[in-house]
């Protein structure tokens, strides 16, 4: 997250003009030179920023992926980062430096799914659904966990030989972890677990013997079924939220 506000703060601290906020307005996907995997998804608008906002969730109390104000943003810049003005952006593509660039997205099927894979070690194409109604309706008060199944992407089962590539994988956090680390992640000694929200975001191709066992692993703290929401995606309004089934 520190890196993504560092990022931001290059871009936002140093918009002087209408016309430059207005090139900056938009869908971005933030690559590594010489990496086809993309590392970030921005969105932009004149006053806010979605950093991962598909993939990290936005109801979680660390507010990773929410819309932050800009003020909010130059706020945690002034106590914690410094920052260079040293960026152009040449028609759909904004350079950072030698090793990073974005690069401007049309917001169609093909980027909308993508997004949902950004800043994770896996991928994860959700569950669809012809609805563009979802079962939870977030609020202001609203707090869970974020567990993420999916195959690992290629820059990590390259980094790392132990990995299968036809395995399904659960991230937790930043981590990989077994099904056995989920009690360890979920469990809050001074929480209600019976509250406790839980949001999986799941490929959609991931075996049901593995889910079936992870739910059973929440229930053994009182996780049950009805606190458990699985991301769903509407490919044709390019909506997305969560319902209890898969």
């Amino acid at each position: 997250m520190a890196k993504n506000i560092q990022i931001i703060i290059i871009l936002l601290t140093l918009i002087s003009c209408q016309s430059k906020q207005e090139k900056l307005i938009g869908h971005w996907h933030e690559f590594k030179t010489n990496n086809s995997e993309y590392l970030n998804c921005y969105k932009i608008t004149d006053s806010t920023i979605g950093i991962n906002s598909l993939s990290n969730g936005g109801y979680d109390d660390n507010r990773r992926g929410s819309d932050i104000e800009q003020s909010e943003i130059l706020s945690l810049a002034n106590d914690n980062y410094n920052w260079t003005s040293d960026y152009k952006i040449s028609g759909n593509k904004l350079i950072l430096n030698d090793s990073i660039f974005w690069i401007k997205q049309t917001d169609k099927k093909k980027s909308f799914l993508s997004d949902f894979s950004a800043g994770l070690l896996l991928e994860i194409k959700p569950f669809e659904s012809d609805k563009s109604e979802f079962d939870f309706k977030p609020n202001d008060s609203t707090i869970g966990n974020y567990i993420f199944v999916g195959k690992l992407k290629n820059s990590i089962l390259n980094k790392y030989k132990k990995y299968d590539k036809e395995k399904y994988y659960i991230q937790l956090n930043d981590k990989i972890g077994q099904t056995k680390d989920i009690i360890p992640f979920l469990l809050c000694n001074h929480c209600d677990m019976r509250k406790q929200l839980v949001f999986m975001h799941v490929d959609r191709d991931t075996p049901k013997e593995l889910l079936s066992e992870m739910e059973s692993e929440m229930e053994k703290i009182n996780v049950r079924k009805r606190q458990i929401y699985f991301l769903t995606i509407n490919t044709v309004e390019l909506k997305s939220g969560y319902n209890h089934s898969y």
